[in-house]
């Protein structure tokens, strides 16, 4: 569009019981595309944009290659080099080709501030939960239930990542091969972005996760007021993700939205062979574009959403095969 308005609060959202005629139709055909132009001009401008920019945010911080720290083909080595990047104020950690084997919860990987995780191609580095790992139902909520998650405090305190990057590689949970009778609902899953901002997930491919394949949960009080959250989820693949229990038993599925605080732009991904839903906006979600997905074969809806999400847009999806409604808008004060 030509012009879109300065803040993303201003768009006008339908009122009342009347959705297509207040504002009209056309109006909110106009608003979205709007919407779209303003939150990609954001995320271009402001944090994590395209991949060339994401590239740009890291193109003058260390390089630090895994194989550095160790050759075992573990997570002791990547980890060492991510926490050595930390350190050093920020960079970008390589991992090289090949499959990287992750002992359980207690050795989940932890991404810092400022950080870029990047492998080697989507399917060419691949992070395993290793075969009878365990993952115990402690682990929920004590500080990341991924197989990779960003260092935030797990203190009760005000504290905030941001800048982390996690692109071109695999994300396998392995489900199937872990004794699951001890986890949580809501835990095991692929990538969880937990009180974070200004950050992204490029290009990776998530699999066979027991929940969710990517989270992004409380994103309220960002450190500065006038900053919104500004996540990026953009050409991935979810595959297989939510466990094997019926749909009332959890929103599970491959994407989730919930609780967080606005501009999370979610595009250009593939999710697909779910046990639950696709994608799902969740309780208190605001100014979330969900746009030019690939949406099919999940056992739920294609995207599902509930609760309070304001000044959301669903458009250009391609949405079919699924289980239950290709959207489902749910329970709450949705508005869209």
């Amino acid at each position: 569009m030509a012009s879109f308005p300065s803040s993303i609060a201003s768009f006008t959202n339908p009122v009342g019981t009347n959705k297509l005629s207040n504002p009209p139709h056309a109006t909110q055909h106009t608003n979205a595309n709007d919407e779209i132009v303003a939150i990609e001009t954001e995320l271009g401008t402001n944090p994590s944009g395209n991949a060339s920019t994401v590239a740009a945010r890291f193109s003058n911080l260390p390089f630090f290659d895994s194989l550095d720290y160790g050759d075992s083909g573990d997570e002791a080595a990547i980890q060492a080099a991510l926490t050595a990047a930390g350190n050093a104020g920020g960079g970008t950690v390589y991992v090289p080709e090949g499959t990287w084997l992750i002992d359980g919860w207690a050795n989940r990987l932890m991404v810092p501030d400022d950080v870029r995780l990047m492998g080697a191609g989507r399917e060419a580095t691949i992070l395993q939960l290793k075969t009878g790992s365990s993952w115990p139902a402690s682990a929920l909520g004590t500080g990341g239930t991924g197989i990779l998650n960003n260092q935030y405090a797990n203190d009760g305190s005000n504290s905030w990542n941001k800048n982390v990057s996690i692109c071109h590689l695999t994300v396998d949970v392995n489900r199937d091969a872990i004794d699951t009778s001890a986890v949580a609902d809501g835990a095991m899953l692929g990538i969880q972005f937990h009180k974070i901002y200004e950050s992204s997930v490029y290009d990776v491919y998530v699999k066979n996760a027991w929940s969710w394949g990517i989270m992004v949960i409380e994103g309220a009080n960002i450190p500065n007021a006038d900053r919104d959250a500004n996540i990026l989820i953009e050409n991935c693949i979810l595959d297989n993700c939510g466990k094997n229990l019926t749909l009332s038993s959890g929103l599970h599925g491959g994407i989730i939205s919930t609780h967080h605080n606005g501009n999370l732009l979610i595009r250009g991904n593939i999710c697909r062979n779910s046990n639950a839903n696709g994608i799902i906006l969740e309780d208190a979600t605001k100014r979330n574009i969900i746009t030019n997905n690939r949406i099919k074969d999940n056992s739920g809806d294609g995207i599902f959403t509930s609760g309070a999400n304001l000044r959301s847009c669903i458009i250009g999806n391609i949405i079919d095969s699924n289980g239950r409604d290709g959207i489902d808008m749910g329970v709450g004060a949705a508005r869209f």
